[in-house]
C-alpha cells in the first residue's frame, strides 16, 4: 500500500508507467535526504576549519598587520 494525497492505494494495481514514476520519486526523496545529510557534514567541517583558521591567524599574524 502507498499513501498519496491522504488516500491509500495498492500500487500493484497501477500501470507500469505509474509504478515507475512512484519509484523514481522515492529514489529522488532518498537522494535529497542523503544530500541534506552531506550538507550538514559540510557545515560542521566548515565551522571546524573556520575556527582553526581564526586560531592560527591570531597566533601567526601580529596585531599591527591586522586591518
Amino acid at each position: 500500500m502507498i499513501t498519496i494525497d491522504g488516500k491509500e492505494y495498492d500500487e500493484q494495481k497501477f500501470s507500469p508507467e505509474l509504478q515507475n514514476y512512484i519509484a523514481v520519486r522515492q529514489e529522488i526523496q532518498v537522494s535529497k535526504t542523503r544530500h541534506l545529510i552531506e550538507i550538514e557534514k559540510i557545515d560542521v567541517l566548515t565551522k571546524h576549519y573556520n575556527e582553526k583558521i581564526v586560531k592560527l591567524i591570531k597566533k601567526e599574524v601580529p596585531e599591527s598587520e591586522k586591518k
